[in-house]
């Protein structure tokens, strides 16, 4: 039955990387994004902030063993498709695991849990 969930979420990302959704949760700071690669989207919301905004998608990339979104000015989410998540507070394992970097030479990373929706 693992076989079959893996089989059919690497086919999820395989099949048609540019009509997907993904949620994924980071945590300190508290930050949730919901990526919409078909409308080209990323919803973002800031927890302790109390901020919700959104940003276009600027580039979508796929490897086989990564998915890299770019939006808004300087954000990269990088999604590691063979690799298991969390968001660093829970005990919910995510599908995958999300790193979230700002770009440039002197940019922070986050590291979270992604899931298919």
């Amino acid at each position: 039955m693992k076989f079959l969930t893996a089989l059919f979420v690497m086919s999820a990302f395989a099949s048609n990387a540019s009509a997907m959704k993904v949620e994924c949760d980071f945590t300190e700071p508290f930050i949730n994004l919901k990526v919409d690669t078909e409308r080209r989207i990323v919803e973002i919301n800031d927890a302790i902030v109390g901020q919700r905004s959104a940003a276009r998608i600027g580039s979508i990339n796929e490897t086989r063993k990564h998915l890299v979104i770019s939006y808004g000015a300087d954000k990269i989410l990088v999604i590691a498709k063979k690799s298991k998540g969390n968001n660093g507070m829970s005990d919910k394992v995510y599908d995958f695991t999300g790193t979230l970097r700002t770009a440039g030479q002197n940019g922070t990373s986050l590291i979270g849990g992604c899931d298919l929706k």
